[in-house]
């Protein structure tokens, strides 16, 4: 998958209400593992302090990471 794509799939993966207050200062991604066409992936949410952090992991192994995008 492109690079770009991490970056789409961390947007659509943020409450409305965070993605709204765009454009954002900074944006850290960490690639872990490529995802390749047929992986099953899903987006994680959180946040910690003013950073919206993204994970991305295999969906039919939680320990395969794929990457984590800080959006802040």
């Amino acid at each position: 998958m492109h690079n770009l794509y991490y970056l789409d799939l961390a947007y659509e993966a943020l409450p409305e209400e965070v993605y709204q207050k765009r454009p954002f200062d900074h944006v850290r991604i960490t690639y872990k593992k490529e995802i390749k066409l047929g992986n099953t992936i899903t987006c994680n949410y959180t946040k910690q302090n003013q950073k919206h952090i993204i994970t991305i992991e295999s969906k039919e192994d939680k320990n395969n990471l794929h990457a984590i995008i800080e959006i802040y």
